[in-house]
């Protein structure tokens, strides 16, 4: 998908990039995570309203959210996860369940529409997910509106807001790394990024992503000098120490300094910027500037010797926020 396409072409030295002044430039947030900012390669988006069809210049507009219509699979996802609510498999009823969760509160709506099924399961489900998705709104930081997925797709600019059919449903975006063409299928949310906006993302870890092993590719792109706070929670039970010790995203002290360096204990949240980037003690809180510009990866710290061959159940759910 993006995400693949974005970080096959990171291996390339970037050319000239397109600056967030432009009056194209936005940012695109898709639905499998991945976050790309770039220069939108048409003049105008072309919205058919009931009321007529309208002609937005791409300079004027300041967010667009697609709506059902324009991602035909999307609302099929969702009723082939309520429906696996009730499967016979434990863990696939979890795995779904979560799966609805992390579509986060715009799908809120839609998975009422299912809140009285006659199932017993998916009905006590549904309705867990649905208290979530109010403790979600009521736990607002910002207190910003909820912007719950419609039929018809959505464009904001400065003057008003208009829903309808937008054309194309696809179209080329110049980034500092190469043209990417963007579906509005696989769209999740446009905004321009202005100065002083601030862009949110949550990420999980866990065991798999011991530094010793394979980084978590957050799909979250920044650039060289932008603010980057962190904010993580959660913990992972540290198997081969025994007595069910566990580590927050600070570290266990009991389980000793890590290959990261000796002052940094086993279990501490890592991140870096790009593969090949050095890994920066995170910990439960961070607030730093990008000292790049590439996707943040995320990883434990441990000894190499201790990351195969045990389990170490739980996980760190980390917050990100990048802008001033």
């Amino acid at each position: 998908m993006l995400l693949l396409a974005v970080a096959a072409v990171l291996l390339q030295d970037p050319p000239a990039s397109p600056s967030p002044d432009d009056a194209k430039y936005v940012q695109f947030e898709m639905e499998d995570g991945s976050i790309l900012m770039g220069e939108i390669l048409l003049d105008s988006l072309t919205v058919k309203t009931r009321y007529g069809e309208l002609t937005v210049p791409v300079q004027d507009i300041r967010g667009l959210r697609p709506g059902f219509d324009s991602k035909p699979d999307f609302r099929v996802k969702i009723k082939s996860l309520v429906e696996t609510l009730s499967d016979g498999a434990l863990e696939s009823r979890d795995a779904a369940e979560k799966k609805i969760l992390g579509m986060g509160l715009r799908v809120r709506d839609e998975v009422r529409r299912y809140s009285k099924d006659a199932d017993g399961e998916r009905k006590v489900r549904l309705t867990r997910i649905l208290t979530a998705f109010e403790e979600l709104e009521a736990d607002s930081e910002d207190n910003s509106p909820v912007h719950v997925l419609q039929s018809e797709d959505e464009i904001i600019t400065a003057s008003f807001t208009m829903r309808g059919d937008v054309q194309p449903k696809k179209f080329n975006v110049k980034t500092r790394y190469g043209k990417v063409t963007v579906e509005l299928d696989h769209l999740r949310e446009l905004i321009r990024r202005e100065s002083g906006r601030v862009v949110e993302k949550r990420v999980e870890v866990t065991a798999a992503n011991f530094c010793a092993l394979e980084a978590k590719e957050s799909g979250f792109a920044v650039e060289r000098g932008e603010r980057i706070v962190i904010r993580a929670e959660g913990s992972l039970t540290m198997t081969p120490w025994g007595g069910n010790v566990t580590s927050s995203p600070d570290g266990c002290a009991q389980c000793g300094g890590s290959d990261q360096g000796a002052q940094i204990m086993s279990g501490t949240l890592m991140m870096r910027i790009g593969k090949n980037g050095k890994w920066i003690k995170v910990g439960s809180k961070a607030n730093l500037r990008a000292t790049a510009s590439g996707n943040l990866q995320f990883g434990i710290a441990i000894n190499a010797q201790y990351a195969r061959g045990q389990s170490y159940p739980g996980e760190y759910t980390i917050k990100i926020k990048v802008g001033e």
